[in-house]
């Protein structure tokens, strides 16, 4: 089974988490560590290591992170080359999230899901300008 570690600054990977749960049910699979004002770069990287070492018989561990260039995304880079089993994922959000753990809960290949995910979201955020809101919403009902 893949193990997935959410990192992100503040609270983003718990809240992360909290509403993947109340959607799809508890991920038994998934895990977060808060980064937030109490913490420290040495304090996060000791306590990635320790849930990588619990996980000593996943055959995959993926990271999943906020920001790419941050310190979570480069803590994790680090780990890379130390670990074969990690991959990192960055720019996450709920809906990346979400399409990412259905895909692994359907035992879908490892490989395939992590790019399969990219592709399948890179467009789910956009923006309406008021201006269009009359042609929509004539569009839709």
């Amino acid at each position: 089974m893949t193990e997935i570690i959410v990192i992100g600054h503040g609270h983003f990977d718990s809240g992360l988490t909290s509403a993947l749960d109340l959607i799809l049910g508890k991920q038994e699979h998934v895990w977060s560590i808060d980064f937030d004002e109490e913490s420290s770069a040495l304090i996060l990287e000791k306590q990635m290591k320790a849930m990588i070492e619990r996980f000593k018989d996943a055959s995959e561990i993926l990271i999943f992170t906020d920001l790419f260039g941050g310190t979570p995304f480069n803590l994790s880079l680090r780990m890379m080359f130390s670990n074969e089993r990690l991959e990192l994922m960055y720019g996450g959000n709920l809906s990346m999230f979400i399409d990412l753990c259905m895909k692994l809960n359907k035992g879908q290949p490892w490989e395939k899901v992590l790019s399969e995910t990219i592709n399948d979201t890179k467009n789910v955020a956009g923006y309406i300008h008021r201006d269009q809101l009359a042609t929509t919403m004539e569009d839709d009902f």
